[in-house]
C-alpha cells in the first residue's frame, strides 16, 4: 500500500491528521509520491475539496445516454430540468461508484463519531441552459457529504461559489444562530470532469449561464437512511 494514497490514509488510526501531517510535509516518504492523495486533491477552502474524477469523453458519453434514456423529464426543488439517474437504469453503476469513490474520501475528508461508511445516497443530472434554468440560488443539500462533477457541454458563465457562515442575533435575543446570508468567500474553477466535494451544509450555488448548456452530475451521500429524498 503506498504512502499517502487514499488506502493507506483511511488504515490510519486517525485519517484527517495523517492528511493534515500530508499537507504540512511531515511524512517525508511520501512527498515523491504520483499517485497520493495530494497529488489529486486541492482544498480550494476550508472544507471545500476538488479533484479530477471523469475524463472528456466519458463525459460527453454519459450525457448521450442519460439524454437518451431520460427524454423530457419534470422538475425538482433543484431545477427545471433533472433526472434521478437510479431511476433510469444507473442503480448499480452509483452503488459502485459510491462505494469505490465517495465513501472512501469522505472517510478521509470529512469524518464523524464512529466512521463514514454512509448508508444512503441518491444521484442527479442537471442542466441550465438557456429558456430553462439559467442559474442556482445559494443553498444547503440534503446530504451529508455532496459530490458536484461538471459534465459539459460547452456554457459560458456559470460560476461556482461557496459563501462562509455568518453569525446573526435575533433581535431581542441572545442567541446566536447560524445565517447562509454570509460574506461570500471563494469562486472555484469547475472544469469539464472535475469534481467538488464538500458538506452538505456548505453554503453553495452557481451564477447566471450566459450562453450553452451547462450539465451537473449531482450525488448526495447521507450516513443514515433517507426518506426525504427530492423527487
Amino acid at each position: 500500500m503506498q504512502v499517502g494514497s487514499i488506502r493507506w490514509l483511511c488504515a490510519q488510526p486517525d485519517p484527517r491528521a495523517a492528511f493534515k501531517r500530508l499537507q504540512s510535509g511531515e511524512i517525508p516518504e511520501a512527498l515523491g509520491t504520483v499517485h497520493g492523495i495530494l497529488s489529486v486533491v486541492t482544498e480550494e477552502m476550508p472544507g471545500v475539496f476538488s479533484f479530477k474524477c471523469f475524463r472528456r469523453a466519458f463525459c460527453y458519453e454519459l450525457i448521450e445516454e442519460i439524454e437518451r434514456r431520460a427524454g423530457a423529464t419534470g422538475s425538482t426543488n433543484l431545477v427545471s430540468y433533472a433526472c434521478v439517474l437510479q431511476d433510469i437504469g444507473f442503480q448499480e453503476a452509483i452503488d459502485r461508484f459510491c462505494e469505490v469513490v465517495i465513501t472512501p474520501i469522505a472517510e478521509l475528508l470529512f469524518p464523524r463519531q464512529g466512521g463514514n461508511t454512509g448508508a444512503d445516497h441518491r444521484a442527479y443530472i442537471i442542466k441550465y441552459a438557456a429558456g430553462e434554468e439559467l442559474a442556482l440560488q445559494k443553498h444547503m443539500d440534503m446530504s451529508d457529504v455532496t459530490l458536484n462533477i461538471n459534465m459539459g457541454k460547452a456554457f459560458t458563465g456559470g460560476e461556482t461559489y461557496f459563501d462562509g457562515w455568518q453569525r446573526v442575533t435575533d433581535s431581542g435575543s441572545t442567541t446566536k444562530t447560524h445565517s447562509y446570508e454570509g460574506k461570500r468567500q471563494k469562486y472555484v474553477d469547475h472544469n469539464l470532469g472535475s469534481a467538488l466535494f464538500h458538506a452538505g451544509t456548505q453554503v453553495n450555488g452557481t451564477e447566471r449561464i450566459t450562453g450553452g448548456e451547462k450539465w451537473n452530475l449531482i450525488v448526495w451521500r447521507a450516513y443514515t437512511e433517507r426518506t426525504g429524498w427530492l423527487a
